[in-house]
């Protein structure tokens, strides 16, 4: 590595993540630059290295991906080309957007973000909002988790994918979008970007912080603009971590869902096996403890089937219902399609 390297490129050559995030901060003016050895920018390097999180993460704050190095020693021609593949694949499949094509000629356009930071700056670089509390208990905010379209149609809140799918579809009337709240500023580029497409029937999206457990306040909020209990409620790709202390997502996300329904809502879970299926087989074991729960990936039809990806059905046991006159009891005043996702 050669005398002009900075601590980008260091975090590049040890692929570490939250080191470069916090030095960008300081050091954003010199993301494009060049070591003197071989001519690298931190981009080149990650790129070389194949460390996807730090290129998604440069590409998103405008690193120059046209840049030559001194195409010399590793900085050869063909070692350039391979960089320079692995930066375009990286941008298509993280950063540029996305177009889902649906049914009966529908689409729905996606922003993609590596970061929620990136989005929730993106979105309102003068209203700065401590998270740090938050990110203590969710690692995701640390990664690109909710704000990319992943293969294999797992499609999280963070993109809104789901619900705006629904309504674009006319499978849906109304929808509450949630997600932690620095997932928001995400979902709401993605629903502002699709505010043409939805159908001229009604048809809303609304979105709402929803942090899964006690005491529920979220709920509260969340009630009084939607009539909570729903009658169907969607969510992808919901399960990351092992049950801990630290991450106890499995259990605050039973606990959300028996609060927002009741024997009448249906509840349609699509997990991905693929990040820990021994904490999904856990979540749907203790489900059947309050729920009826129906295993649908034969239902699925067949173009469409994810070998690694379950995808249920709940409904709350009768017994396991919220009491008469508790918030969570209120039936809804109209009988429009509310999702939650």
């Amino acid at each position: 590595m050669g005398n002009n390297s900075s601590l980008l490129h260091k975090d590049a050559m040890e692929a570490n993540y939250s080191q470069l995030c916090h030095h960008l901060q300081s050091l954003s003016g010199k993301i494009d630059q060049q070591e003197d050895k071989y001519g690298w920018t931190a981009l080149h390097i990650a790129a070389k290295k194949g460390f996807g999180p730090i290129v998604r993460e440069l590409l998103a704050r405008e690193a120059r991906a046209d840049l030559p190095d001194n195409n010399g020693g590793d900085g050869s021609t063909q070692d350039q080309s391979t960089r320079q593949t692995h930066i375009s694949l990286t941008r298509e499949r993280f950063v540029d957007d996305v177009v889902l094509d649906l049914p009966a000629d529908k689409q729905v356009y996606l922003v993609q973000s590596p970061t929620s930071k990136q989005s929730s700056d993106k979105k309102n670089k003068k209203h700065k909002v401590d998270r740090s509390e938050e990110r203590k208990s969710d690692p995701a905010l640390t990664g690109n988790t909710g704000t990319t379209v992943w293969d294999g149609a797992i499609l999280g809140a963070g993109t809104g994918a789901v619900a705006l799918s629904l309504l674009a579809c006319r499978r849906a009337k109304r929808a509450a979008i949630t997600d932690i709240p620095d997932m928001l500023p995400h979902l709401r580029l993605n629903v502002d970007r699709n505010r043409a497409v939805l159908p001229k029937n009604g048809a809303s999206a609304y979105v709402q912080a929803l942090r899964w457990g006690p005491p529920g306040e979220d709920i509260e909020l969340l009630s009084p603009k939607t009539a909570s209990p729903f009658d169907v409620i969607v969510g992808a790709d919901l399960i990351y971590y092992t049950y801990s202390e630290e991450t106890p997502h499995t259990q605050q996300l039973l606990w959300t869902l028996e609060k927002v329904a009741s024997p009448q809502s249906l509840i349609y879970l699509a997990l991905s096996l693929h990040h820990n299926p021994e904490e999904v087989h856990h979540f749907l074991g203790l489900a059947a403890e309050k729920f009826e729960v129906v295993d649908l990936w034969k239902e699925v039809p067949e173009e469409w089937r994810v070998h690694d990806v379950a995808v249920v059905l709940l409904r709350l046991k009768a017994n396991a219902a919220p009491e008469e006159g508790s918030e969570c009891s209120r039936q809804q005043s109209e009988k429009d399609d509310s999702t939650d996702t």
